[in-house]
């Protein structure tokens, strides 16, 4: 499955940075600028196929999503 290296790919890193704003220095949030559900969650697309940005994210600062965790 695609999730598997998405988040040690550089090329789709930098362009995941490229959609978020980190300017945000009181809460230290980061504001997605892109593509985003009805509900209002971030979604990003890579390997042909949309992800959860929040998703993304957790594995990029924390590596695989351990089977049974979730991350919402």
């Amino acid at each position: 499955m695609p999730w598997d290296n998405v988040y040690e790919n550089e090329r789709i890193l930098k362009r995941f940075k490229n959609k978020i704003d980190d300017s945000e220095s009181l809460t230290n949030c980061h504001i997605w600028l892109a593509a985003k559900t009805k509900g209002g969650y971030g979604m990003f697309s890579a390997y042909g196929r949309s992800f959860p940005a929040h998703r993304i994210a957790f594995m990029m600062f924390n590596g695989e999503i351990p089977t049974g965790d979730i991350v919402s």
